[in-house]
């Protein structure tokens, strides 16, 4: 098309040449941009996948894009050249008039239609047209899209609902048909939803199959343990196949059955894994079990019923855990074969059965579960509480609640402000909130301001999720608030050991399992005078004296399996070389496994305490060899015994073998008290012996130094000694000798000498030597003098034995003359007093006689002196023996002892009193008896002596009286310190007590 629409004004305005090329000039700029405009926007609608072309109101093409020549197969200038109305599909010419007229009337017009391609075959196209105006020209401008896809859908569409509805039609009328069944099914379910026992439910879904399924027999066997093995069980005695019963342990009991059978105690009651139908469905990898013709199939057992009641059916179902493992099974009989609906309702009902089974024992594991876990949080030390998300506790164990010190009534379903201080609550909750937003746990450990005080609590927060959505958070708190204090008290302890290992005297040693040193303390440097750092990470063993090294790593490394704390006493070397006594408590240490990691030594200084237990041992040793001196020379008779015993003694201390004690004598020669050699043993002063220091021996060699020194002194090398000299052949080899001097009064008296220790003499061994030579001296000098002293003592024995006898002899004649004098004496009263005074003297003179024939000088038997006094008086003063008797009733006489200092007075007082019973109890013709009893009880002796004579008058008073007889016998009473007293009832009886003192 042109444009004619051109200016008037132009035309009539005259034009330069100048302007005129301006105006050319700005013309051909237009002319080119409009071309470009109009290239970039054809380039622009040849991309676009739908058809545009532009017409006018004759039909013929102005304009067409690439997508529009392309889809219906011309080129370019062929469709330039035709017009739109040779493309329309005649059948649509009416559509397009219509489409024509609402294109003219408003401008724009949208339509469906069909093309011609160049092949003849037509396309369905969407036509969208607009009325545009260019360069003053109407023109049709249209956007033509192919819907050929869209009706070919459309049509397929239709023609698959038509199919479809015609489906759903036959399954409408279908299920119509199982409506009853499905809602059977659903109500069933929803029966099962409520509370029962397991076996009711699979009573409630046998007897459903029954109705629903028109089934004649349904039943439900589960896998429990085998409790009819023994008896009860028809399988228990098949032994042959195929109905053996493999595992007693488990098999499948009857629970449920409904319809022609209903009883439980059947023959089928109990029934193995792998046998019969049952236990087969249960061991098949299927998870129903379907026959048609039961009554010709060999799996069915006791075909003649089943052929009798017509049931040709079996279905049965293996009822899962949810691992897949059986743990029942659901069969029926029917007389009809089940259609497919059927037989999927029946596999779902058998589903369900499954899901009610686990469902029952999950909910009886659970409850088991809940009653363990709220057991088990009821008895939890921790405090445990749950949060909802409105952060209300839901939930707090007895502890929890303890420690917020709130009943449940009074905080289940309030939020923290109830038991925490508002400054709390804050921090609290926003940690709450965060677990619920981030699903992640949380823990911490924090002081919290409890109804019990401040107290630390580590509190975990966990969150309890359903869906990955938390619906709660649990929380656990532990009082850690003793642990803290310890915290805070170790590490107060580990600065105080710290400080205290750095200033005390002991040191603390760490050694790894090979004894190599990982840790010492700073007091090293006192002990060993090593710096700790010169010794860490060398091994211990370095250290310690080479004797005590085995001793020391033995223990050390029995230490981790012995698992006790062990002391050991060794020797280390000082930096300067000197050995130093320590001892060590070593204790292995172990982690919380159990497993070993180190051993710790506490090591002090024990030296000096090893130097004063030498010292004690020496002294005890002393003390012994001292101890046993004395005791055997109080056993030895003479000194030679004592030489030999102190010998021996000093050989036994020092492990020698020989040894001699040697004394200087009068001339100046030593006298061998004691000696021993290799082949003659031990040998005393008397012995003469060649070659083996007899007496008389000069002062020479070894033996002589000690005593011209007067030292002792020792010489492990005798040999080359200087004061050594030659022996003869016989004399035993000297190894070893050791020589101490014995001295008496500052003077040397002779020495002790011994030889042939084993390992040498030490100065321990001259100590003790030393001082057990001043026992030796002092027994030798003391033996000698208990000789002198025996001597002493048997010239006095005999001294006064016969000072005795010879007072005796005086006192009898005294008694003599006394006897001889009375002959001339014609006085009786004068005449009674000599015999008096002659009975007196005898009964001393029988006293003395007694003690001279005795080996006692200082006591006498009284009971025995007694008995013959009174024989004496009695043959005296008795003529008549018939008249009067005497009786004299002394026991257990050995104990009667009585002190001579006592037994005189004692004597004369016995004397006293029976004379006068015998002279005067039984005048004229009077008869009866005398009784003597003397006995001690403890310290105390009592002498009784009674008549049953005349008596004394009563108003006598025998403590005050002119007779001579009661005067000394009153005055020899207070003598030996006694009491006496007199009853004269039926006689007169005298009673004296007394005690002896022998201090």
């Amino acid at each position: 098309m042109k444009n004619n629409n051109i200016d008037k004004n132009n035309e009539k305005r005259p034009i330069s040449s100048d302007n005129k090329n301006i105006a050319l000039n700005r013309a051909l700029d237009v002319e080119k941009s409009t071309l470009f405009d109009l290239e970039l926007k054809n380039s622009l609608l040849d991309f676009a996948s739908d058809s545009i072309w532009v017409i006018d109101f004759k039909g013929n093409f102005l304009y067409v894009n690439k997508s529009a020549y392309k889809t219906l197969g011309f080129t370019k200038k062929e469709l330039m050249n035709m017009n739109i109305h040779e493309l329309d599909a005649p059948e649509y010419s009416e559509s397009i008039d219509q489409y024509l007229k609402e294109l003219m009337e408003t401008g724009e017009a949208k339509y469906e239609t069909c093309h011609y391609h160049k092949d003849g075959s037509q396309i369905p196209v969407e036509i969208q047209s607009k009325i545009i105006e260019l360069n003053g020209q109407k023109l049709v401008l249209s956007i033509i899209r192919d819907i050929n896809i869209y009706k070919n859908f459309q049509n397929n569409s239709e023609k698959a609902i038509k199919n479809q509805t015609e489906e759903f039609r036959k399954l409408n009328n279908k299920l119509r048909k199982k409506e009853k069944m499905a809602l059977n099914l659903n109500n069933l379910k929803e029966k099962l939803l409520k509370s029962m026992f397991l076996e009711e439910k699979l009573k409630l879904i046998t007897d459903n199959v029954v109705e629903m399924f028109d089934a004649d027999i349904a039943r439900i066997w589960l896998l429990k343990n085998a409790d009819l093995c023994d008896e009860g069980c028809i399988y228990a005695k098949i032994t042959k196949e195929p109905h053996k019963c493999k595992n007693r342990s488990s098999c499948f009991h009857l629970v449920a059955s409904s319809g022609r059978y209903a009883d439980l105690n059947g023959y089928h009651r109990r029934i193995p894994m792998g046998s019969y139908k049952i236990g087969r469905i249960a061991a098949s990898d299927d998870f129903n079990f379907v026959i048609n013709r039961a009554v010709h199939d060999p799996r069915i057992n006791y075909d003649e019923w089943v052929r009798n009641l017509g049931l040709d059916y079996f279905y049965g179902f293996v009822l899962g855990s949810e691992d897949g493992k059986p743990i029942g099974v659901l069969g029926l009989f029917r007389k009809e074969v089940l259609d497919s609906d059927s037989e999927f309702l029946l596999e779902d009902l058998a589903n369900t059965t499954s899901q009610v089974i686990i469902n029952w024992n999950i909910g009886q594991t659970l409850l088991t579960s809940e009653n363990k876990y709220r057991t088990l949080t009821e008895a939890s030390t921790d405090s445990i509480f749950l949060f909802d998300k409105n952060l209300h506790y839901v939930y707090l164990n007895s502890q929890a609640l303890k420690m917020v010190g709130l009943k449940p009534d009074e905080i289940i379903g309030k939020g923290l402000e109830v038991a925490f201080p508002s400054e709390l609550v804050k921090y609290m909750k926003t940690n709450v909130k965060n677990v619920f937003k981030s699903g992640e746990p949380f823990s911490e450990e924090h002081k919290y301001v409890l109804s019990s005080g401040e107290r630390w609590l580590n509190t975990s927060l966990i969150p309890i999720k359903e869906d990955d959505i938390t619906n709660f958070v649990l929380g656990i708190s532990r009082d850690i608030t003793e642990y803290k204090l310890f915290q805070v008290e170790s590490k107060e302890r580990e600065e105080e050991l710290r400080l205290l290992t750095e200033k005390m005297t002991d040191v603390i040693f760490q050694i790894d399992s090979d004894c190599i040193i990982t840790y010492v303390s700073p007091s090293l440097k006192q002990l060993s005078g090593y710096n700790p750092r010169e010794i860490i990470k060398k091994r211990i063993e370095n250290f310690i004296h080479p004797e005590d090294v085995d001793q020391v790593l033995d223990i050390l490394r029995k230490l981790p399996d012995n698992k006790k704390s062990v002391n050991i006493e060794y020797r280390i070397k000082r930096s300067d070389g000197i050995n130093l006594w320590v001892e060590s408590s070593c204790n292995a240490i172990y982690d919380v496994d159990g497993t070993f990691k180190s051993i710790v030594l506490v090591t002090r200084n024990i030296n000096k305490r090893k130097n004063t237990e030498e010292q004690i041992k020496i002294k005890n040793q002393t003390l012994q060899g001292i101890n046993k001196i004395f005791e055997e020379s109080l056993i030895s008779e003479d000194e030679h015994e004592v030489s030999k015993s102190s010998l021996n003694v000093c050989k036994e201390i020092t492990n020698s073998k020989f040894g001699w004690i040697l004394e200087l004598n009068s001339k100046g020669g030593l006298n061998t008290l004691s000696g021993s050699d290799h082949g003659w043993g031990e040998y005393f002063i008397t012995e003469k012996k060649n070659g083996v220091l007899p007496n008389g021996t000069k002062e020479h060699g070894l033996f002589g130094k000690v005593i011209r020194d007067g030292r002792s002194f020792f010489t492990n090398d005798p040999h080359h000694h200087e004061s050594s000299v030659r022996t003869s052949p016989s004399h035993p080899r000297i190894t070893s000798f050791l020589g101490v001097p014995l001295e008496q009064g500052g003077k040397v008296i002779g020495a002790i000498c011994l030889a042939n220790k084993e390992d040498g003499y030490n100065l321990k061994d001259q100590e003790i030597m030393e001082k057990l030579s001043v026992a030796i001296s002092e027994s030798l000098m003391r033996k000698r003098a208990e000789s002198s002293l025996i001597t002493a003592l048997k010239d006095k024995d005999l001294l006064i034995k016969e000072i005795h006898h010879r007072v005796k002899n005086n006192l009898m004649v005294i008694s003599s003359l006394l006897n001889l004098q009375s002959r001339y004496i014609k006085d009786k009263e004068a005449l009674g007093l000599f015999r008096e005074s002659q009975s007196r003297a005898k009964s001393m003179a029988l006293i003395h006689e007694r003690l001279y024939k005795s080996e006692d000088f200082k006591t006498i038997n009284f009971g025995d002196y007694i008995t013959n006094l009174a024989d004496i008086l009695y043959n005296t003063y008795m003529t008549d023996k018939n008249r009067v008797k005497l009786d004299l009733q002394m026991e257990n006489m050995d104990d009667l002892k009585v002190d001579i200092n006592n037994a005189i007075p004692l004597g004369l007082i016995v004397n006293e009193l029976l004379s006068n019973a015998m002279k005067h109890a039984f005048p004229k013709d009077m008869s009866g008896m005398i009784i003597v009893d003397f006995s001690k009880e403890d310290d105390q002796f009592e002498l009784v002596v009674s008549d049953n004579g005349i008596g004394f008058p009563q108003e006598l008073d025998y403590k005050n009286t002119e007779s001579l007889g009661l005067q000394v016998v009153n005055t020899l009473t207070n003598q030996i310190g006694g009491k006496i007293t007199m009853e004269v009832d039926n006689g007169t009886t005298f009673t004296i007590k007394f005690k002896e003192d022998f201090d």
